[in-house]
């Protein structure tokens, strides 16, 4: 049972679900996915540049998730400093 416990920390910390969500790919992973809904977005829908404005269409999304990255980045670096 020890020796179990000593291996587990010979191999380090597992890489848990907030390691997957750092930073640097949300930095990434934010943009291309904004822009991958504005092109879909505008090859299906009809009213394209109008209908943006209505919260059940993805383009709405599609513009709003470029808006909530500097926000996350904010409180990030805010609770960083806190530690």
């Amino acid at each position: 049972m020890v020796q179990a416990g000593r291996e587990a920390e010979a191999r380090g910390p597992a890489a848990s679900p907030t390691m997957l969500l750092s930073l640097p790919t949300l930095t990434v992973l934010v943009p291309l996915i904004s822009l991958g809904g504005l092109i879909y977005s505008a090859s299906v829908e009809d009213d394209f540049p109008h209908g943006c404005t209505s919260t059940s269409s993805l383009c709405f999304y599609s513009l709003l998730l470029p808006v909530l990255l500097p926000v996350c980045v904010i409180l990030y670096l805010w609770t960083w400093t806190q530690n």
